[in-house]
């Protein structure tokens, strides 16, 4: 199996990784606004963010559509990463380990990571829709303050998938350092 196929993979996930993390921090931002207006510190409810609320809530949807295409597209690449081990098993006696980027490289790997960062993500992206559509309608602004973390924080993605994102932004990066 040629590497530079897998390289390829990999460069896609990275990015779709790098623009889901965009859209934590764009989520974070609308999200800072909307409890800004809905649930003021000194209980005074700023007009100009009241007014603003219904473009930050369709900003945090935009946030939340966006998120859920880059799980579709990390879906799309975990099956063509699946398919291409499937096809170096197959072809009998051929090594697992590829180069990609000067470093070697198990698929078997690899596809476990996508595997997991797809399944944390998708977990994320549902615990981030419970967000959208609770945020306007809490009692606190401490409870808006905990989804707001909810969304900010990913607690479905472990610290072992956040590794698996590491290594992969590891190995993509390689090409960059020569």
């Amino acid at each position: 199996m040629d590497g530079k196929q897998v390289a390829v993979l990999l460069k896609k996930l990275d990015l779709s990784l790098d623009q889901w993390r965009l859209q934590v921090l764009t989520g974070k931002r609308v999200m800072t606004d909307i409890i800004g207006a809905l649930y003021p510190d000194d209980k005074l409810v700023q007009d100009s963010l009241t007014e603003q609320l219904d473009l930050r809530l369709t900003d945090l949807k935009s946030a939340l559509d966006k998120m859920n295409t880059i799980v579709l597209d990390i879906e799309s690449l975990n099956v063509k990463l699946k398919a291409m081990l499937d096809l170096q098993s197959m072809s009998g006696g051929q090594s697992l380990v590829v180069e990609i980027n000067q470093v070697p490289t198990d698929i078997r790997d690899l596809a476990t990571w996508a595997s997991s960062i797809l399944s944390e993500l998708g977990n994320q992206l549902r615990m981030n829709t419970a967000v959208v559509t609770s945020i306007c309608h809490l009692e606190t602004r401490e409870l808006a303050l905990f989804h707001q973390g909810v969304w900010t924080l990913q607690p479905a993605v472990t610290g072992q998938t956040e590794l698996f994102m590491s290594c992969i932004r590891h190995i993509v990066q390689q090409e960059a350092a020569r």
